[in-house]
């Protein structure tokens, strides 16, 4: 019987691996782009693998689950009749599979899943934009953290300061009217039926 950590097996151990931390960084939001795209042999690559239609978060998972999956069905299947192969051997027919496989697949997903889609802001376009402050009080020259909302409906933290001198608390709306480096100055704004935090 092959244990993961042998070395037949360490190539498809170690991608399940990146497969399982992967969705561990989706599951609490640690996610980031991939780069990808260009004109060198990389870009080339991830467009035949259709990156343009598909995330490649997404790309990246269906790569490694088929990668490994070829891999331990090989080795298995060869282990039962003859004996593990070499590993360089049985990655490279993984590989051969896995590719293939993935690029069929990534036309039916694409038309499920969404393209690749930023949410990244200028942290200036937070200005003119309803705040609360999350805890303590915001005083001259002592900031206290505050959410808002982006247009894209995206949670941000940042540090206010009153634009004047009286003293903001958590039961005050804001609004964000300036910025002097890291922390913003706000205003306080009467409750409204808009007052959500939102435009």
């Amino acid at each position: 019987m092959l244990g993961l950590f042998q070395p037949a097996l360490l190539p498809f151990t170690a991608a399940l691996g990146l497969l399982l931390l992967l969705l561990l960084l989706q599951l609490i939001g640690l996610d980031g782009d991939l780069p990808g795209g260009g004109e060198d042999g990389i870009g080339a690559a991830l467009d035949w693998l259709n990156a343009g239609r598909l995330p490649l978060l997404i790309l990246a998972v269906v790569m490694l689950a088929l990668f490994a999956s070829a891999g331990f069905g090989l080795q298995f299947a060869a282990a039962a009749v003859a004996g593990p192969l070499p590993w360089p051997l049985a990655a490279g027919l993984a590989t051969a599979l896995a590719i293939p496989v993935t690029r069929a697949l990534s036309r039916p997903l694409a038309r499920i899943l969404p393209l690749d889609e930023t949410t990244a802001v200028d942290i200036d376009s937070l200005l003119g934009r309803r705040a609360r402050i999350l805890a303590g009080t915001a005083r001259a020259g002592h900031a206290a953290r505050a959410e808002v909302i982006d247009a894209h409906g995206q949670r941000h933290f940042v540090m206010v300061e009153p634009a004047g001198t009286a003293e903001l608390t958590a039961q005050t709306l804001l609004l964000l009217v300036s910025r002097d480096g890291p922390a913003f100055q706000a205003v306080a704004i009467p409750e409204d039926v808009f007052s959500e935090l939102k435009v």
